[in-house]
């Protein structure tokens, strides 16, 4: 009987730690600053290099920080300066779930890794915007301004399909291509701003990752108008 107890314990352990790991999202590769994550409602903890996140995990920099985030897919994120993103989950191996990301406030580069489905696998969110894509490179921020967000994008390499969360019309923004939704109520055409060439579109940690111009010069001409790291 004792033997039996030990082994339904130790199958129990296994299982839990089997469990714990399945929830395992990805892994910061390279920071700046201040990086910390943390759960809806809870405290924040500060996320060290090499540290793992899991699904469900709030992401947050602060002023003059940057996080590069590699996801279990071989997907990386470079989280700008004062933003937050929720890791909502990740792609299963049977492919019932898509990767999602939300961006609760602030700024991301995004280089999606290339699916052999035609649908969108990952998709970015804000409270009123939804980016669909398969294998992308690009940009995203969100900024709130008197409880209303302003939600600005481009794309570097590749399409993403941008729509508002309560229609069905979506916009597909290709590569050389932006835009500005105020309210995330109506999605404008898609338009070649110049900046969206000089924006500093590495992840590699042993690179320069911040951009060589004044990022403030590219942005007010035409969209963000405010320093993303």
């Amino acid at each position: 009987m004792s033997s039996f107890l030990c082994k339904l314990s130790y199958l129990a352990l296994t299982l839990a730690i089997f469990s714990a790991e399945a929830k395992v999202a990805g892994h910061l590769i390279y920071s700046k600053g201040s990086v910390s994550f943390g759960k809806t409602g809870g405290k924040y903890t500060r996320l060290k290099r090499k540290s793992s996140f899991r699904e469900g995990d709030l992401i947050k920099t602060g002023p003059s920080s940057l996080a590069i985030l590699k996801l279990l897919d071989g997907s990386k994120i470079k989280l700008s300066a004062n933003s937050n993103i929720k890791i909502r989950r990740l792609k299963n191996r049977s492919g019932t779930k898509d990767t999602s990301i939300y961006i609760r406030y602030g700024s991301a580069f995004f280089n999606i890794l290339k699916s052999k489905r035609k649908k969108p696998h990952f998709t970015v969110r804000s409270r009123l915007i939804s980016m669909g894509v398969r294998g992308t490179t690009f940009f995203a921020r969100v900024q709130k301004r008197n409880s209303q967000d302003s939600i600005s994008m481009c794309v570097q390499k590749g399409s993403v399909l941008v729509q508002n969360v309560k229609r069905k019309k979506p916009v597909l923004v290709r590569a050389g291509l932006g835009v500005k939704i105020k309210n995330g109520i109506s999605i404008p055409k898609p338009q070649a701003f110049p900046w969206i060439k000089k924006l500093n579109w590495n992840f590699n940690p042993r690179k320069t990752l911040h951009a060589g111009q004044n990022p403030n010069k590219l942005y007010s001409q035409d969209l963000l108008g405010i320093d993303y790291d």
